[in-house]
């Protein structure tokens, strides 16, 4: 995928926590949709119908089994939010908060 920009910050929890983020262009979420065609998935319904999350920790460069995933077309733009925390699962609503984040900054 064209990746526009791609981040990594260590997340403050009880331990070390991580957060990536990653922001490519639209069409790279119908690739995403392709490849989680056969992976259970949660609809967010919160962000429109162009999203969903994945157990496991993704981004355009990889991912592991540990932690969730964000993937949100808005726009022109798909927006991935990969969240793993060492003391629990991420929620869907700590996922949609970091997304809601991110998707306001590129307005």
């Amino acid at each position: 995928p064209e990746i526009i920009t791609s981040a990594t910050k260590g997340v403050h929890c009880q331990m070390s926590s991580s957060a990536i983020v990653t922001i490519a262009g639209s069409g790279y979420y119908d690739q995403l949709v392709g490849a989680y065609a056969a992976v259970t998935t949660t609809t967010v319904t919160d962000l429109g119908d162009q999203a969903f999350v994945a157990d496991g920790f993704n981004d355009a460069a990889g991912g592991g089994t540990s932690g969730r995933s964000l993937f949100v077309r808005t726009g022109d733009r798909t927006v991935v939010v990969a969240l793993n925390l060492t003391d629990q699962q991420p929620t869907d609503q700590q996922l949609t908060e970091l997304a809601d984040a991110v998707i306001a900054s590129l307005r």
